[in-house]
């Protein structure tokens, strides 16, 4: 069907004159020819750039997107292409026809949707025969679905013809857009209307005119567009076949941005912050914890030896006596006193007898004959500029060593300096006591009486005030105790508050040397029962011990390929042990304690049960007697210098 309106066919003519390749490609192709024929006739045209245009055009064709082919009468163009709407008023006609012809807007198609043909195109004498006209024409094609019947109605004066003008007119208004030319003094004629039984519709389908534009943002988000058309000009024919093209999208760029501590990578890296900043802080701990090991082996590694330190010693009276010593090489030693080399200590303070090759001396500040008289206690080692360090440790405890005494002396004197202490007292209230009734009896002028001297026998393997530990049979476990009164064959004991609460009586009577031991001090040497692997290892005590210690347990560190520290280990699972050539002095009822030593190696192998099982320890006393007696009766001797 043609609708022809009456327009200047000056202006027809000039917009198909300057007409562009694609819109006159869209338009063929929606007047009803396939992109093959749309394509033929553009290359056949006079303009040398239309040949060029069609050329890339078919090359870059979807070649899916193709129309249905029309019939011989409908490929000769007529009138139709004349026409010169803008997009917006073509819709406004369409829906306008739509309301006149009492169908839905979708089946009616507008051909051409838009545009102007040139005068040296494929329809030239279309636009030659437009512009001859007195009085042009503004005319187009129509393709209306199941509406054959009321086409015939569509002139001008007719009910459906005032519902056009009107409907055009209110809808130009809505959307604020002048009335076409041709449509101002309209005589609407109706021509060549015929009915196709199978007529099949072009595809009605969004199509994008142009590509994506440059994302604007530089750094961050921002919108991109792009241009969307329907390839037949009915929008509504292309909305029912399918949402309408995005015409905007979000985008985001970022080539000129600050850095953030939020996002180390940057925001445009592959990851998300969030895993940045975990990345970062992973790889910064990596960092730390090598630089904290290059550090501790720099540390390690610069170790200087100490050049000198402080040590308490005891007599046997129980009076200290604080004697400096000084660590030098082999050519700084001097032979006299304490004076030594300054040149040499200077260089020694410097690179160190570790960094010279050369061999530590110790110099002591004292006398070797009042030495002597004096026994190893404790040590407080002191560098000028540094606290004490393991490197320090090691020298004090090669000190018996280099005053010609065995290694093992530094643990025996820690076990037994308690003792020691405790006996020493005891002997100075006994020569206290002594002395206070001499002068008694000196004074009685009526003649000199000499003193009796009581036979106070041999010495007891506990004494009154000492600090114990009470092997339990109805727990199986040792708890801390007091020695209230001692005889040379049982003890009376006082369990200390924290053992049983609301037990009132405290004191256990009669208890025999075998229910009882002395705390086990820093440094001894221990068999230790490791629940976790259900063997015996050995170890040693490990620091100072809590006063409590049967009741939060001891701190012991085990030996060999299983080293580790153990803390909080109960005192039922750990006992003491005795090595080969161990001095040892061993409890006789009626001798005292004899001093002797260790034959070979003893040590506990199984827990104690109800009744407390002690392991055999076999010695070689000091007379040549060799005997096997029980470990609760041995102790480790005291190291005299």
């Amino acid at each position: 069907m043609e609708l022809a309106f009456q327009s200047p066919s000056a202006a027809v003519a000039a917009a198909l004159a300057n007409g562009e390749a694609s819109q006159l490609l869209r338009y063929l192709i929606a007047s009803g020819y396939s992109s093959q024929q749309a394509l033929q006739l553009m290359a056949q045209a006079d303009n040398a750039s239309l040949q060029e245009a069609g050329a890339q055009l078919s090359s870059s064709l979807r070649l899916g997107f193709l129309h249905p082919p029309l019939s011989v009468e409908w490929l000769t163009p007529g009138r139709g292409p004349a026409v010169l709407l803008e997009e917006a008023q073509q819709v406004s006609v369409l829906e306008s026809l739509a309301a006149a012809l009492e169908v839905a807007p979708a089946k009616v198609i507008l051909w051409p949707a838009s545009g102007a043909v040139s005068s040296s195109s494929a329809t030239s004498t279309t636009a030659r025969r437009l512009a001859e006209e007195s009085v042009a024409t503004c005319s187009f094609n129509l393709v209306i679905d199941d509406a054959s019947a009321r086409v015939l109605d569509l002139t001008t004066g007719t009910e459906p013809y005032r519902v056009f003008l009107a409907r055009l007119s209110e809808a130009l208004a809505v959307a604020q857009l002048p009335m076409p030319s041709c449509f101002r003094d309209p005589k609407m004629g109706v021509e060549n209307v015929k009915v196709e039984d199978s007529f099949e519709l072009a595809e009605s389908v969004w199509v994008a005119k142009s590509d994506w534009s440059e994302c604007p943002a530089k750094c961050g988000k921002a919108w991109q567009s792009r241009s969307v058309a329907c390839s037949t000009g009915n929008e509504f024919a292309c909305n029912a076949s399918g949402a309408k093209l995005a015409t905007e999208q979000s985008c985001e760029k970022y080539v000129d941005c600050k850095w953030e501590w939020t996002c180390p990578f940057s925001r445009s890296a592959s990851v998300t912050c969030g895993v940045q900043l975990l990345l970062t802080g992973v790889a910064g701990f990596a960092a730390l914890l090598l630089l904290w090991c290059c550090l501790h082996m720099l540390r390690q590694c610069c170790k200087w030896a100490p050049k000198m330190g402080e040590m308490a010693l005891m007599t046997k009276s129980g009076e200290q006596m604080k004697v400096n010593f000084y660590i030098v090489g082999a050519q700084s030693r001097q032979g006299q006193g304490t004076e030594v080399d300054k040149e040499a200590t200077m260089l020694d303070s410097v690179w160190g007898p570790e960094k010279t090759g050369e061999k530590c001396h110790v110099v002591w500040d004292v006398d070797p004959e009042q030495a002597a008289q004096l026994e190893f206690t404790k040590a407080t080692m002191q560098r000028l500029g540094g606290p004490v360090n393991e490197q320090q440790q090691q020298v004090l405890e090669r000190l018996p060593e280099v005053l010609g005494k065995p290694a093992q002396a530094v643990y025996n004197t820690r076990s037994m300096l308690r003792e020691q202490r405790q006996e020493a007292n005891q002997q100075m209230e006994l020569q206290r006591m002594a002395s206070m009734a001499h002068q008694a009896m000196s004074t009685n002028r009526s003649g000199a009486i000499p003193p009796v001297q009581e036979d106070v026998g041999p010495e007891l393997a506990f004494h009154t005030g000492d600090r114990v530990e009470y092997f339990s049979t109805s727990h199986c476990r040792w708890t801390g105790a007091l020695v209230d009164d001692a005889t040379n064959s049982s003890f009376i004991i006082q369990l200390t508050p924290h053992y049983q609460p609301n037990d009132k009586n405290q004191k256990r009577l009669d208890v025999q040397i075998e229910h009882l031991r002395r705390p086990l001090w820093e440094g001894e040497l221990v068999s230790v029962y490791v629940a976790s692997l259900k063997t015996w290892e050995r170890g040693v005590i490990y620091g100072k011990q809590h006063a409590s210690v049967t009741v939060v347990g001891y701190k012991v560190q085990i030996l060999g390929a299983r080293a580790r520290i153990l803390n909080s280990v109960p005192a039922h699972f750990v006992w003491r042990r005795f090595e080969t050539d161990m001095a040892v002095e061993v409890y006789d009822l009626d001798l005292g304690w004899r001093s002797g030593k260790v034959l070979w190696d003893a040590e506990m192998n199984e827990l104690a049960q109800e009744e407390i099982k002690w392991f055999d320890v076999m010695v070689v006393f000091d007379e040549g007697d060799m005997e096997e007696v029980s470990a609760s009766r041995v102790r480790r001797a005291a190291v005299k210098f």
